[in-house]
């Protein structure tokens, strides 16, 4: 399923970035850190900001990808797999990698705590730790963290699961902090931009490119792909299956690798998978930085 469209590149808006969430959330702390100098643009549904940018409002957006324990983002990998033209719109330039800290902040008092707000992903991270200390409490899963901060703000006996920046933007008072080690709870985040956009991607470090895949239903098929890349001497670091959409029992799959060091071309590996799958859609290669510290892998 294609998505017709055409974009004028004079109307891309280059110094605004689009981030997942309201101010205060994780996304934002990122974006702050890699665009400073950018104005920085909320979205608050993930459709909207891939929207905003086809739109050229905006001339690249961060996403949340994947948390170290809550796993992937099912809303990113959806959207990534659904844009069917991506090729010649959209590509990954970049991917951040970000220690999280999470904490409980509240107006109320501790004992007074009676619902708890956060997104899924971090609710994931931290049951165990709420279920300990506030079993009783009610928790609701919301869009994001900051959304999550501000539903605490306005609700008496609420709580957030988030960070201290939120608790800075929303006025709430941190009730914990550390809810989990920061070392075991590692999100990664991606940066998309229209097509020219990947001249951003350009740059000394690790690298890093993804792909997205349908193979045909035979036996072997997924195996055929492995021992292409294992052939290749390409490691790959991440394989994600989503079903596809309508087609009961039906998968095609998000792969990122690893890119060679030597600095060898990668046209050579994608020919090579493209012979094995049904449809092969690269969808950027990208530097992958870490902020902050970074953690002993």
């Amino acid at each position: 399923m294609g998505i017709p469209y055409r974009q004028d590149m004079r109307r891309v808006r280059r110094n605004r970035i689009g981030y997942f969430g309201l101010p205060g959330s994780f996304t934002h702390e990122v974006a702050q850190h890699s665009f400073a100098r950018h104005e920085l643009m909320p979205f608050h549904q993930m459709a909207s900001g891939f929207e905003q940018l086809r739109a050229a409002e905006m001339d690249r957006i961060v996403v949340p990808f994947e948390n170290s324990i809550g796993g992937a983002v099912p809303d990113t990998l959806d959207l990534l797999i659904l844009l069917e033209n991506w090729e010649s719109v959209f590509a990954i330039v970049g991917q951040m990698v970000y220690a999280i800290e999470l904490c409980l902040m509240s107006r109320a008092k501790s004992d007074r705590i009676r619902r708890i707000y956060s997104h899924f992903v971090p609710m994931q991270v931290v049951r165990g730790w709420l279920e300990a200390a506030y079993p009783a409490a009610e928790k609701i899963v919301v869009g994001s963290t900051s959304a999550a901060a501000e539903q605490a703000a306005e609700d008496e006996a609420g709580a957030a699961v988030g960070n201290a920046a939120a608790a800075r933007v929303y006025g709430l008072r941190m009730v914990a902090r550390n809810l989990v080690p920061p070392s075991t709870n590692v999100t990664r985040f991606l940066v998309i931009g229209l097509h020219d956009a990947r001249r951003h991607s350009q740059g000394r470090g690790p690298q890093r490119a993804m792909a997205h895949l349908r193979l045909p239903n035979r036996p072997g098929a997924l195996a055929d792909v492995l021992v292409v890349l294992k052939h290749k001497g390409v490691n790959m670091t991440q394989l994600l299956s989503r079903p596809v959409q309508g087609q009961l029992g039906e998968y095609q799959f998000l792969v990122e690798v690893d890119v060679p060091s030597s600095g060898a071309s990668m046209q050579g590996v994608w020919r090579a998978l493209a012979r094995q799958t049904s449809s092969l859609h690269i969808l950027g290669q990208y530097p992958v930085r870490w902020i902050g510290k970074r953690l002993a892998e």
